[in-house]
Protein backbone atom coordinates (compact mmCIF):
# COMPACT_ATOMS: atom_id res chain seq x y z
CA UNK A 1 0.00 0.00 0.00
CA UNK A 2 1.36 3.61 -1.09
CA UNK A 3 1.27 6.00 1.39
CA UNK A 4 2.48 10.03 0.92
CA UNK A 5 2.90 12.27 3.79
CA UNK A 6 4.63 15.59 2.92
CA UNK A 7 8.76 16.54 3.34
CA UNK A 8 8.34 19.07 6.33
CA UNK A 9 7.18 15.47 8.15
CA UNK A 10 10.11 13.30 6.82
CA UNK A 11 12.88 15.48 8.10
CA UNK A 12 11.23 16.11 11.03
CA UNK A 13 13.69 15.59 13.86
CA UNK A 14 12.97 13.11 16.48
CA UNK A 15 14.94 10.43 18.42
CA UNK A 16 13.05 7.33 17.95
CA UNK A 17 13.12 3.57 18.33
CA UNK A 18 12.26 0.99 16.03
CA UNK A 19 8.86 0.85 17.65
CA UNK A 20 7.82 4.54 17.88
CA UNK A 21 8.60 4.76 14.26
CA UNK A 22 6.41 1.74 12.58
CA UNK A 23 3.78 3.37 14.80
CA UNK A 24 4.26 7.06 13.25
CA UNK A 25 3.82 5.45 10.47
CA UNK A 26 0.51 4.01 10.94
CA UNK A 27 -0.54 7.29 12.49
CA UNK A 28 0.39 8.59 8.63
CA UNK A 29 -1.76 6.38 7.17
CA UNK A 30 -4.44 7.65 8.98
CA UNK A 31 -4.64 10.84 7.33
CA UNK A 32 -4.44 9.25 4.26
CA UNK A 33 -8.58 9.88 2.71
CA UNK A 34 -7.41 13.41 1.73
CA UNK A 35 -4.16 12.41 -0.20
CA UNK A 36 -5.71 9.28 -1.58
CA UNK A 37 -6.62 10.78 -5.61
CA UNK A 38 -4.68 14.28 -4.86
CA UNK A 39 -1.69 15.10 -7.88
CA UNK A 40 1.03 16.10 -4.89
CA UNK A 41 3.61 17.10 -7.64
CA UNK A 42 0.69 20.00 -7.64
CA UNK A 43 0.79 21.15 -4.04
CA UNK A 44 2.77 23.73 -2.70
CA UNK A 45 1.12 24.66 -0.12
CA UNK A 46 -0.77 23.37 3.18
CA UNK A 47 -3.62 21.46 2.43
CA UNK A 48 -6.60 22.70 4.44
CA UNK A 49 -8.15 19.91 7.06
CA UNK A 50 -10.91 19.08 9.88
CA UNK A 51 -8.95 17.07 12.01
CA UNK A 52 -8.17 17.95 15.55
CA UNK A 53 -7.48 15.90 18.06
CA UNK A 54 -7.64 12.06 16.45
CA UNK A 55 -8.04 8.83 18.25
CA UNK A 56 -6.55 6.28 16.50
CA UNK A 57 -7.00 2.77 17.82
CA UNK A 58 -3.93 0.55 16.38
CA UNK A 59 -3.60 -3.79 16.62
CA UNK A 60 -0.63 -4.29 18.24
CA UNK A 61 0.07 -7.52 15.51
CA UNK A 62 0.32 -4.85 12.86
CA UNK A 63 3.26 -3.16 14.16
CA UNK A 64 5.19 -6.71 15.02
CA UNK A 65 6.90 -8.44 12.17
CA UNK A 66 6.64 -11.69 14.30
CA UNK A 67 3.24 -12.15 15.34
CA UNK A 68 2.09 -12.67 18.60
CA UNK A 69 5.28 -11.12 20.01
CA UNK A 70 6.79 -8.55 21.65
CA UNK A 71 3.64 -6.70 22.70
CA UNK A 72 4.85 -5.07 25.26
CA UNK A 73 7.25 -2.85 23.32
CA UNK A 74 4.86 -1.74 21.24
CA UNK A 75 2.68 -0.97 24.21
CA UNK A 76 5.97 0.80 25.34
CA UNK A 77 6.69 2.34 22.19
CA UNK A 78 3.09 4.32 22.17
CA UNK A 79 3.55 4.99 26.25
CA UNK A 80 6.92 6.70 25.19
CA UNK A 81 6.17 8.83 21.90
CA UNK A 82 3.84 10.77 24.44
CA UNK A 83 6.62 12.71 25.96
CA UNK A 84 9.28 13.08 22.80
CA UNK A 85 8.66 16.01 20.96
CA UNK A 86 9.21 16.41 16.96
CA UNK A 87 10.44 19.59 15.47
CA UNK A 88 9.31 20.10 12.49
CA UNK A 89 10.06 23.15 9.60
CA UNK A 90 7.23 25.62 8.80
CA UNK A 91 7.89 28.17 6.05
CA UNK A 92 3.89 29.28 5.98
CA UNK A 93 5.06 31.85 8.26
CA UNK A 94 6.55 35.52 7.17
CA UNK A 95 9.68 35.62 6.69
CA UNK A 96 10.54 31.66 6.77
CA UNK A 97 12.51 29.34 8.74
CA UNK A 98 9.90 28.98 11.38
CA UNK A 99 10.64 25.70 13.53
CA UNK A 100 7.95 23.97 15.51
CA UNK A 101 8.34 21.72 18.28
CA UNK A 102 5.51 19.76 19.87
CA UNK A 103 4.47 15.96 21.09
CA UNK A 104 2.58 14.83 18.44
CA UNK A 105 0.96 12.02 20.39
CA UNK A 106 -0.75 13.87 22.84
CA UNK A 107 -2.19 9.82 25.00
CA UNK A 108 -1.37 6.64 24.81
CA UNK A 109 -3.37 3.72 26.47
CA UNK A 110 -3.23 -0.20 26.21
CA UNK A 111 -6.62 -1.70 25.87
CA UNK A 112 -6.63 -4.61 28.07
CA UNK A 113 -7.10 -8.16 26.69
CA UNK A 114 -7.72 -6.40 23.25
CA UNK A 115 -4.54 -6.88 20.92
CA UNK A 116 -4.94 -2.93 20.38
CA UNK A 117 -2.88 0.54 21.55
CA UNK A 118 -4.90 3.85 21.11
CA UNK A 119 -2.93 7.16 20.64
CA UNK A 120 -4.84 10.77 20.42
CA UNK A 121 -3.25 12.54 17.68
CA UNK A 122 -2.77 16.10 17.95
CA UNK A 123 -3.67 18.49 15.28
CA UNK A 124 -0.15 19.28 14.63
CA UNK A 125 0.62 16.58 13.37
CA UNK A 126 -1.83 16.63 10.39
CA UNK A 127 -0.62 19.62 10.30
CA UNK A 128 2.74 18.24 9.28
CA UNK A 129 1.56 15.70 7.82
CA UNK A 130 0.15 18.23 4.84
CA UNK A 131 2.40 20.73 5.20
CA UNK A 132 3.47 20.30 1.16
CA UNK A 133 5.65 24.12 1.14
CA UNK A 134 9.17 21.72 0.58
CA UNK A 135 7.09 18.89 -1.62
CA UNK A 136 5.94 15.06 -0.60
CA UNK A 137 7.20 11.50 -0.27
CA UNK A 138 5.45 8.43 -1.23
CA UNK A 139 6.57 4.57 -0.52
CA UNK A 140 5.20 1.13 0.63
CA UNK A 141 3.67 1.20 4.13
CA UNK A 142 3.97 -2.58 4.70
CA UNK A 143 7.83 -2.60 3.45
CA UNK A 144 8.39 0.52 5.53
CA UNK A 145 6.78 -1.83 8.34
CA UNK A 146 9.10 -4.83 8.17
CA UNK A 147 12.64 -2.66 8.44
CA UNK A 148 13.54 -3.68 11.61
CA UNK A 149 16.27 -0.74 12.10
CA UNK A 150 14.40 3.16 13.18
CA UNK A 151 17.13 4.41 11.02
CA UNK A 152 16.07 2.44 7.86
CA UNK A 153 12.57 3.09 8.79
CA UNK A 154 13.05 7.06 8.58
CA UNK A 155 15.39 7.10 5.74
CA UNK A 156 13.77 4.91 3.54
CA UNK A 157 10.97 7.69 2.71
CA UNK A 158 13.62 10.23 1.87
CA UNK A 159 15.17 7.80 -0.66
CA UNK A 160 12.18 5.98 -2.40
CA UNK A 161 11.48 8.42 -4.44
CA UNK A 162 14.26 11.08 -4.35
CA UNK A 163 14.97 11.56 -8.41
CA UNK A 164 18.25 13.32 -7.79
CA UNK A 165 21.86 12.69 -5.55
CA UNK A 166 21.32 14.49 -2.36
CA UNK A 167 24.08 15.53 -0.12
CA UNK A 168 23.73 16.10 3.75
CA UNK A 169 26.41 17.26 5.95
CA UNK A 170 27.13 14.66 8.73
CA UNK A 171 25.64 16.36 11.46
CA UNK A 172 22.67 17.38 9.54
CA UNK A 173 22.01 13.57 8.66
CA UNK A 174 22.00 12.39 11.99
CA UNK A 175 19.63 14.82 13.27
CA UNK A 176 17.33 13.75 10.56
CA UNK A 177 17.87 9.90 11.50
CA UNK A 178 17.31 10.40 15.08
CA UNK A 179 20.62 9.98 16.42
CA UNK A 180 22.07 12.99 16.82
CA UNK A 181 23.46 12.38 20.40
CA UNK A 182 25.40 9.16 19.15
CA UNK A 183 29.06 8.85 16.82
CA UNK A 184 31.05 11.12 17.30
CA UNK A 185 33.19 10.05 14.22
CA UNK A 186 31.85 9.96 10.89
CA UNK A 187 33.25 6.72 10.22
CA UNK A 188 30.97 5.03 13.25
CA UNK A 189 28.21 7.13 12.20
CA UNK A 190 28.09 5.65 8.17
CA UNK A 191 29.28 1.52 9.84
CA UNK A 192 25.96 1.99 12.06
CA UNK A 193 23.80 3.44 10.35
CA UNK A 194 23.89 3.83 6.77
CA UNK A 195 25.53 0.61 5.76
CA UNK A 196 23.10 -1.34 7.99
CA UNK A 197 20.26 0.81 6.39
CA UNK A 198 21.13 0.13 2.67
CA UNK A 199 21.88 -3.40 3.69
CA UNK A 200 17.95 -3.85 4.66
CA UNK A 201 17.10 -1.96 1.81
CA UNK A 202 19.07 -4.31 -0.34
CA UNK A 203 17.74 -7.02 0.89
CA UNK A 204 13.86 -6.36 0.36
CA UNK A 205 12.15 -5.63 -3.07
CA UNK A 206 11.66 -2.09 -3.89
CA UNK A 207 14.08 1.03 -4.14
CA UNK A 208 17.33 0.97 -2.43
CA UNK A 209 20.31 3.81 -2.47
CA UNK A 210 24.09 3.93 -3.04
CA UNK A 211 26.07 6.32 -0.80
CA UNK A 212 28.99 8.35 -1.30
CA UNK A 213 31.04 9.75 1.98
CA UNK A 214 32.61 12.99 1.48
CA UNK A 215 36.17 13.78 3.31
CA UNK A 216 37.62 16.78 4.69
CA UNK A 217 40.27 17.99 6.91
CA UNK A 218 41.84 15.25 8.37
CA UNK A 219 40.51 12.43 6.07
CA UNK A 220 37.03 13.03 8.26
CA UNK A 221 34.06 12.31 6.83
CA UNK A 222 31.80 15.83 6.49
CA UNK A 223 28.98 15.17 4.03
CA UNK A 224 27.20 11.96 2.37
CA UNK A 225 25.73 12.17 -1.22
CA UNK A 226 22.76 9.84 -1.15
CA UNK A 227 21.68 8.51 -4.76
CA UNK A 228 18.51 6.24 -5.40
CA UNK A 229 18.55 3.37 -6.82
CA UNK A 230 15.35 2.29 -8.54
CA UNK A 231 14.14 -1.26 -8.71
CA UNK A 232 10.95 -2.83 -9.50
CA UNK A 233 9.07 -4.48 -7.29
CA UNK A 234 7.24 -7.71 -8.26
CA UNK A 235 3.70 -6.06 -8.01
CA UNK A 236 5.24 -3.54 -10.32
CA UNK A 237 6.65 -5.89 -12.80
CA UNK A 238 3.60 -7.40 -13.09
CA UNK A 239 2.36 -4.14 -13.77
CA UNK A 240 4.01 -3.65 -16.96
CA UNK A 241 2.29 -3.21 -19.95
CA UNK A 242 3.98 -6.24 -21.28
CA UNK A 243 2.49 -8.44 -18.73
CA UNK A 244 -0.98 -7.16 -18.67
CA UNK A 245 -1.29 -7.64 -22.91
CA UNK A 246 -0.07 -11.08 -22.52
CA UNK A 247 -2.59 -11.55 -19.96
CA UNK A 248 -5.64 -9.70 -21.44
CA UNK A 249 -5.20 -8.38 -24.88
CA UNK A 250 -3.77 -5.30 -26.15
CA UNK A 251 -7.13 -4.16 -27.08
CA UNK A 252 -9.05 -4.76 -23.56
CA UNK A 253 -5.47 -3.22 -22.16
CA UNK A 254 -5.87 0.06 -23.98
CA UNK A 255 -9.83 0.45 -23.20
CA UNK A 256 -8.96 0.39 -19.84
CA UNK A 257 -5.90 2.36 -19.81
CA UNK A 258 -7.43 5.21 -22.37
CA UNK A 259 -10.96 5.39 -22.03
CA UNK A 260 -11.53 3.90 -18.18
CA UNK A 261 -8.66 5.85 -17.20
CA UNK A 262 -6.84 2.97 -15.44
CA UNK A 263 -3.43 3.13 -15.07
CA UNK A 264 -1.37 -0.37 -15.01
CA UNK A 265 -1.02 -0.77 -11.02
CA UNK A 266 -4.89 -0.26 -11.10
CA UNK A 267 -4.94 -2.96 -13.54
CA UNK A 268 -2.50 -5.40 -12.25
CA UNK A 269 -4.52 -5.11 -8.67
CA UNK A 270 -7.75 -6.47 -9.96
CA UNK A 271 -6.21 -8.61 -12.49
CA UNK A 272 -8.53 -11.70 -11.37
CA UNK A 273 -11.54 -10.07 -12.10
CA UNK A 274 -10.53 -8.26 -15.27
CA UNK A 275 -8.72 -11.90 -17.09
CA UNK A 276 -11.85 -13.46 -15.64
CA UNK A 277 -13.71 -10.97 -17.82
CA UNK A 278 -11.51 -11.23 -21.09
CA UNK A 279 -12.92 -15.11 -20.96
CA UNK A 280 -16.24 -13.60 -22.12
CA UNK A 281 -16.99 -14.13 -25.70
CA UNK A 282 -18.12 -10.68 -26.15
CA UNK A 283 -15.78 -9.19 -23.41
CA UNK A 284 -14.39 -5.85 -25.07
CA UNK A 285 -18.23 -4.79 -26.48
CA UNK A 286 -19.15 -5.62 -23.17
CA UNK A 287 -16.75 -3.53 -21.45
CA UNK A 288 -17.53 -0.51 -24.20
CA UNK A 289 -20.83 -0.36 -23.26
CA UNK A 290 -19.36 -0.61 -18.94
CA UNK A 291 -17.38 2.16 -19.74
CA UNK A 292 -19.85 4.39 -21.76
CA UNK A 293 -22.21 4.14 -19.11
CA UNK A 294 -19.54 5.03 -16.46
CA UNK A 295 -19.03 8.16 -18.62
CA UNK A 296 -22.79 8.57 -18.28
CA UNK A 297 -22.74 8.14 -14.34
CA UNK A 298 -19.88 10.10 -13.69
CA UNK A 299 -19.38 8.08 -10.54
CA UNK A 300 -17.03 9.48 -7.72
CA UNK A 301 -14.40 6.23 -8.09
CA UNK A 302 -14.37 5.89 -12.10
CA UNK A 303 -12.45 2.77 -11.90
CA UNK A 304 -14.11 1.04 -8.81
CA UNK A 305 -17.06 1.32 -10.88
CA UNK A 306 -16.23 -0.33 -14.00
CA UNK A 307 -14.49 -3.18 -12.06
CA UNK A 308 -17.68 -3.69 -9.96
CA UNK A 309 -19.53 -3.81 -13.14
CA UNK A 310 -17.42 -6.42 -14.57
CA UNK A 311 -17.66 -8.33 -11.55
CA UNK A 312 -21.40 -8.32 -11.92
CA UNK A 313 -21.12 -9.99 -15.54
CA UNK A 314 -18.73 -12.44 -14.55
CA UNK A 315 -21.57 -13.80 -12.19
Amino acid sequence: MDIKESYVMAISKAHLTTYEARLLLVAINSGQALLKHRQLSHEHGVLQHTYNMVELVVPINEITTEKGQHYEHVINAARSLTMKNFTWRDDTKRGGGHWVTCPWVLRAEHLARSGSVKMILDKRFYDALYNFTLGHCKFDLQRALTFKSAVTARLYPLINTQRRPITYTIEGLKELLGVGDKYKRGNDFVKRCIEPAKKEMDASEGNTFIYHAVKGANNRITHITITTQWRATDEEKNASYTSIREKIGREMMLLLIQHGGFTSMQISRNMRTVEKFAQKRDAVNELCHIIERARRRRPANMQGYIINAMKEECK
